[in-house]
This record gives C-alpha cells, structure tokens and sequence, in this order.
C-alpha cells in the first residue's frame, strides 16, 4: 500500500504529522507518527525513518531509522525501498551491501518507481555490484524515461551525443537534455551548454553557452562553475 489508510481517524492523524515533519518539527512529527508506524501504516514508517535518520541531531537515531524503513519497504511501500536501496549502496550509516541494494531497487522499480530505476541504471552503468553492462543502463533508464525522470532522459541523451549503443546524434541529444530541463534536472542545464559552445547539433554560441552553464551553477552543478571559470579564463587571455 502506497497511500494513506482508509480510516479517516488515521488520515487526519498522518495529515497532521506529515505537516510536522515538513515544517522540521521533528519531535512532534515523531510523536504523531510512532502509533501509525506501529499500526502497520509504511507511510508512517517511512517518514518516521526519515526523521530517525535526517532529522535534527537530538532526535537521530540510526538504528531505529534503518528499522523503520525496512518494515516500510518490506510492505512495498517504493519510496522506502528506493531509499534503502540508496543507503545500502552509499554505505550511509550502515553497511555497504551492493547485492542487497539492488534487490531493493529491483523491488521499487517494480513498483513503478522512476528513480529506482535510474539507481539499477547506475549500478550497471558503473558496474557496481554488477557486471558492467551499458545496455542494461541504458535499458533502465528508458524505462524511468517513460516515468517522467528528468535524471533518465538526460543519461539517454548523454549516450546519444556520444555515440554510445546508439547512433551519435546531436539533436536527439539536445531534445533529450531539453527535456530534462523541462522535468527539473539541473544537470542538463550544463549539457545544453556545452553543446551550445561547441556546437553540437546547435549552431554555437559561446554566450547562450554561457548563460546555460550560469543556470547549472546556480543550481549546484560543479561542472558548470568549472566551465564558467574556463570562460572567464579564456576571455580574459584572449584580450
């Protein structure tokens, strides 16, 4: 189950601690949550873990939180076994366990779950775990593509402005990282950009490049600030 219970008694009570948790009221959010997640209810579960595990240091409990979310993505409950995955994988206060990781990742996907399939791509992308296999990435994140990822139709588009698995083809790539924009992925700001300075499939323009990597550097996207100051660099040498 993947939503709130049906009792109305019990909707009203995970109303009311999933706006504690968002507002970081972690205690009452914990004291609200802890009879549902008892209950059985794996949304309660999960955001219980969430704050057992990321919440403020005074109510962090590892163990716990790991606890919490296994029951929750033991009652199949995606957004848990996605993110037990993750922290398995990352080894994120608990052992590293690839194996494991992908089960849970397998197990969320099949769930409908657009990031654990990127997960699952990644892992046979970098071979984690896994033999080494780009077709089974790319595989993975066709199918989180048809889930609405902005992170999966970015990695298609970055195996077809190489070449990889899949003719090279600048436009299909752009449209790609177009797409990914428009879904939120701030990385693929960086990838028009680069496309745009050396034109790829776009006539190039070296200023909408640069306004591009800005974008991606205001959202976090290292490679992007590390473009910007190549920019500024051969800028000012070339005065």
């Amino acid at each position: 189950m993947n939503g709130p219970p049906e009792n109305p008694r019990e909707l009203t009570d995970l109303q009311r601690a999933l706006q504690a948790y968002w507002t970081r009221q972690d205690e009452f959010a914990i004291a609200l949550l802890i009879p549902l997640a008892e209950s059985g209810n794996p949304v309660a579960q999960y955001h219980l873990a969430r704050c057992y595990l990321w919440g403020e240091r005074h109510v962090h409990d590892n163990e716990r939180g790991v606890q919490w979310l296994r029951k929750a993505a033991q009652a199949e409950y995606a957004d848990a076994q996605e993110r037990l995955g993750s922290i398995l994988r990352s080894g994120s206060g608990i052992k590293m366990n690839l194996a494991e990781a992908r089960l849970w990742f397998q197990r969320a996907a099949r769930n409908g779950h657009a990031h654990a399939y990127c997960q699952l791509g990644f892992l046979y992308f970098k071979g984690l775990g896994v033999t080494q296999n780009w077709r089974r990435a790319l595989d993975c994140y066709e199918e989180a593509h048809k889930l609405g990822s902005g992170y999966a139709i970015n990695s298609i588009g970055w195996f077809a402005e190489r070449g990889i698995l899949v003719d090279r083809d600048y436009r299909r790539a752009f449209d790609c990282y177009q797409l990914a924009v428009e879904r939120g992925f701030a990385t693929a700001y960086f990838n028009l950009g680069v496309l745009h300075e050396y034109g790829r499939g776009v006539p190039p323009d070296r200023e909408r490049a640069r306004k591009f990597y800005e974008t991606a550097a205001g959202r976090g996207v290292d490679d992007a600030r590390a473009a910007l100051h190549r920019l500024k660099r051969e800028d000012e040498e070339g005065q």
